[in-house]
């Protein structure tokens, strides 16, 4: 018994649980979200300055990151390699970054173009959505909120794909 007792499973055991206690708000607030309607919310395009409604008659991905993120950033490549392959569409794919103003996501995006619509939402996309963490992908069909999940996903680009087939 006393080979199970050591400082190093002690150790292991606080930081799973450490993990698990600053993750849950996150993990909950994802599970919360599901079957919530976005509809007729106004955000602005940070580069052309035009408003755009998000109605429901599409379908939607809305990333929610920040300049900061490195994660941010690898799942950032990952859809602009399905954006310029085709298999999900630029108009499709809006991201939002609630942590910082239009100016600062602006400097980003002129240093690195990506063939996203990124937009300016008053937070009011992040308070509906509860996003606490980035990066959070949150899929739209139809208005409604049919999914939502924070952090790098090995799936999630498939997932991604598979919304517009």
């Amino acid at each position: 018994m006393k080979k199970y007792l050591t400082i190093s499973n002690f150790v292991t055991i606080a930081i799973i649980a450490a993990v698990l206690y600053l993750q849950a708000p996150t993990w909950l607030a994802n599970t919360n979200v599901s079957n919530t309607k976005i509809s007729n919310i106004i955000v602005r395009d940070i580069e052309s300055n035009y408003e755009i409604n998000l109605d429901n008659s599409q379908k939607y991905i809305l990333f929610f990151w920040a300049t900061w993120c490195a994660p941010c950033k690898a799942e950032m490549q990952r859809y602009k390699s399905s954006i310029e392959s085709g298999k999900i569409k630029k108009e499709n794919f809006i991201a939002v970054n609630p942590f910082e103003t239009p100016d600062i996501q602006a400097k980003f995006i002129k240093k690195n173009p990506y063939p996203f619509t990124f937009v300016d939402d008053g937070k009011k996309l992040s308070n509906l959505l509860e996003i606490r963490a980035t990066p959070t992908v949150t899929f739209v069909e139809k208005g409604i909120v049919t999914r939502q999940s924070t952090g790098i996903s090995i799936i999630g680009i498939f997932r991604a794909e598979w919304l517009f087939q």
